[in-house]
């Protein structure tokens, strides 16, 4: 796993962001953050021992769990056993059944994607990512620094290692599901949350819609209400 810290000024509040499959912070740089410190999780093919993370953590006086896509599924290893730390925990397109033809993202899919995967194919997979457009743009303007090969390496330890964790034992208390998107179909993901989610318009990445981290997390209110 890797760690990032965009932003790590003393600040009272703190999100920590488990982010999805194949990425790093570079499509985050730009959403500002006035009021948190932000760390960013990304690369989950080898989880780690969290002690280290949870000392880096333990100073603030509030924090925010922010899981997006795979990142769902790490976010609750990694802290299963530390939901209490956080005021909130929020899921955001991503299920606990990542790899899966149902709850997830269909096994032979994901295999096809694993087996495939190229220049050609990842760019694809970006603007499906994005929906295309202008948010595809900025995105490929700030698109993660992996290889492809490294990518490819985290698929094929999804493939061999993710597995499915059923609803109750989630640590996640807000759950955030995209109308319309084409990685983690929207239906797979209404059909394993149920219907305590909060629907959210765009694609599988929906961070573009927001200027900084604090309006993210303020629309997700918006649209619960």
């Amino acid at each position: 796993m890797q760690l990032f810290w965009q932003y790590r000024e003393g600040r009272k509040k703190l999100i920590v962001f488990c982010n999805g499959w194949g990425m790093d912070a570079h499509p985050f740089m730009p959403l500002d953050s006035n009021e948190c410190d932000i760390l960013h999780l990304y690369d989950f093919s080898e989880l780690p021992v969290i002690d280290a993370v949870l000392a880096d953590i333990a100073p603030y006086s509030e924090r925010i769990l922010l899981s997006w896509s795979m990142g769902v599924w790490a976010g609750q290893h990694l802290f299963d056993r530390h939901g209490h730390l956080f005021s909130r925990a929020i899921a955001v397109n991503g299920t606990l059944c990542p790899v899966d033809t149902h709850y997830g993202i269909p096994r032979n899919l994901f295999a096809g994607t694993m087996a495939g995967w190229s220049e050609l194919s990842r760019r694809k997979f970006y603007r499906r990512l994005t929906g295309g457009g202008t948010i595809e743009q900025k995105f490929l303007q700030y698109q993660p620094q992996r290889s492809l090969t490294d990518q490819q390496r985290e698929l094929a330890y999804y493939l061999s290692e993710a597995d499915c964790i059923s609803r109750e034992q989630s640590i996640y208390r807000e759950v955030v599901i995209s109308d319309n998107d084409r990685i983690v179909p929207t239906a797979n993901q209404l059909s394993f949350w149920g219907e305590e989610t909060v629907m959210h318009p765009g694609g599988h990445f929906p961070f573009y819609r927001s200027n900084d981290w604090e309006q993210f997390l303020s629309d997700i209110h918006a649209n619960e209400s």
